[in-house]
């Protein structure tokens, strides 16, 4: 059995770990003030994870034709 999968599930599953960990010492060992910033930092991430970016990417011409070498056009 490989101990290092190189997956996204791998990877996604490692985050879900680490971030229970990290919400779990917040939500026993943070004040008010902390909890609450964490709150809108996590908030953030899963708007722009659902949304994704604000503007567009850049835009790619379209492919060119794909007839052959020697043909007309």
């Amino acid at each position: 059995m490989k101990l290092h999968s190189r997956t996204y599930t791998a990877y996604s599953i490692g985050c879900g770990v680490a971030w229970s960990g990290i919400l779990a010492v917040a939500a026993a060992e943070a004040g008010e003030d902390t909890r609450r910033a964490l709150e809108l930092v996590l908030a953030w991430m899963g708007r722009r994870v659902a949304f994704g970016r604000h503007r567009p990417g850049p835009v790619y011409p379209p492919p060119g034709s794909r007839q052959p070498a020697g043909a007309a056009p």
